[in-house]
């Protein structure tokens, strides 16, 4: 699993967020990201838990809809850092 936090995932160059937290739930790869501006200059407030998974060595990412399944993930994503 590769660290995405505090990089970039960059759909098209309107539409890039930012990853502030990751964590590994079942096997799967989720992160918390914040929407940026077009110029990734600053953010948005459009958060969201994506999904990422690995098909043929290229990484897909898909936005977590589930209600339960976010309940868990948020748990995770919003505990605070160990120091």
């Amino acid at each position: 699993m590769e660290n995405r936090t505090n990089k970039i995932i960059k759909f098209n160059e309107n539409e890039k967020y930012f990853v502030l937290k990751q964590a590994v739930y079942r096997g799967n790869s989720y992160f918390m990201t914040v929407k940026t501006t077009p110029d990734g200059e600053d953010f948005t407030n459009d958060f969201c838990v994506m999904q990422e998974t690995i098909k043929e060595g290229k990484s897909y990412f898909s936005r977590v809809n589930d209600p339960k399944l976010l309940e868990v993930l948020l748990k995770y994503l919003d505990a605070p850092e160990e120091a």
